[in-house]
């Protein structure tokens, strides 16, 4: 069975993709926009499971993922050098950060 992607802008030079299967994947080079309130793409959203973001992202923004209950683990790469403030409040499932 194909996979079906949603997607999207995230920033100036990133995108991302969401597949049937709940992976998130972000990828482009800098930062992630910062969101205010409920203002997120990925907020409240129980389809996303994992998330991996690739190498050239720069930041993850404010209030990035807030309340991804479902979101279990997601993969940093070394060029995130910032975390915004509450991106991951409400992932109650998140257990592991690689």
């Amino acid at each position: 069975m194909a996979r079906r992607m949603k997607q999207g802008k995230c920033g100036d030079n990133l995108t991302w993709t969401l597949d049937n299967e709940g992976l998130l994947t972000i990828s482009g080079e800098g930062e992630m926009k910062n969101y205010m309130d409920d203002a997120s793409p990925f907020v409240d959203n129980t389809n996303i499971k994992k998330v991996e973001i690739a190498h050239g992202v720069t930041s993850i923004g404010d209030k990035a993922f807030l309340r991804c209950s479902a979101l279990t683990s997601i993969e940093i790469p070394d060029s995130v050098t910032s975390i915004g403030n509450l991106a991951f409040d409400g992932c109650e499932a998140l257990t592991s950060i690689t």
